[in-house]
């Protein structure tokens, strides 16, 4: 039944675009509990070109999906979710699927082919793409809890203070071309710098005060490595009893730390 209502909710979506405004609120009316958080736009915005690693290992956009209804999804094999939801995405393309409507999926993250094959396969889909997003030189953000006592920064250590990285966003990255010049880093000078980076504008005091929220980030105990930390009560083992008999295995030895905090 919840198939259902998503199958006429997506029907609805794809003949009410390009339309009047009308047959939006009349798609609008349509959802129902988590459906309720979908967004319509009044006016058709720009196709996306901004690339992915297609399954087959090539690059696609979704430009390559001109002419067609498309629903995408955005997944990660870390998403409990999601192991939910796939199933209901794979039927809906086994019974709309075809030449004017596709389901596409894209794993953003952490996403490996292998990963993603055995997770589509546990859950028996096996009609949904296995496209990843992709950013030419991307890497995994980390936390910024206790930022203050990681340095250096950066994958490759590159800047020694947190101001240093802040400057570093400031000023839009390090933009530099083969003839010195500042620009996106696209094309043909060789560099990889993501052409949504921007400059911020930030001025020396908001600098200063953006240095020192993420000091405030850290826990007093962890930089001096003393202090107990929150946690719940722990049953844990210390060595074992009766170890010296033969032919016998050996007796843990059984402690509960209490929690704390």
């Amino acid at each position: 039944m919840r198939l259902l209502r998503f199958s006429v909710l997506y029907m609805a979506l794809a003949l009410s675009a390009n339309i009047a405004s009308a047959d939006i609120e009349t798609a609008t009316a349509l959802r129902e509990g988590d459906m309720k958080k979908l967004v319509f736009h009044p006016e058709a915005a720009e196709i996306s070109d901004t690339a992915f690693i297609h399954e087959n290992g090539g690059e696609g956009t979704l430009q390559d999906y001109e002419g067609k209804y498309v629903l995408l999804n955005f997944w990660a094999t870390w998403c409990a979710p999601c192991r939910h939801e796939m199933p209901m995405l794979s039927a809906l393309q086994e019974e709309l699927g075809g030449d004017a409507f596709e389901v596409v999926t894209l794993a953003t993250g952490r996403n490996m082919p292998p990963a993603m094959a055995k997770f589509l396969d546990e859950i028996g889909v096996d009609n949904l793409p296995q496209h990843r997003d992709a950013v030419d030189g991307a890497f995994k953000t980390p936390i910024l809890r206790n930022v203050g006592l990681t340095p250096p920064y950066f994958h490759n250590g590159g800047q020694s203070t947190l101001m240093q990285v802040v400057e570093f966003y400031n000023r839009g990255g390090d933009r530099q071309g083969p003839d010195g010049n500042d620009n996106t880093g696209f094309g043909e000078n060789g560099s990889n710098l993501d052409a949504d980076i921007r400059k911020l504008g930030l001025n020396q005091t908001e600098k200063e005060n953006l240095v020192k929220f993420m000091l405030a980030l850290t826990d007093e105990r962890v930089a001096c490595h003393s202090g107990v930390f929150d946690h719940p009560e722990l049953p844990l083992t210390e060595g074992h009893a009766n170890y010296s008999v033969k032919g016998k295995l050996a007796k843990d030895i059984k402690i509960t730390l209490p929690a704390v905090g």
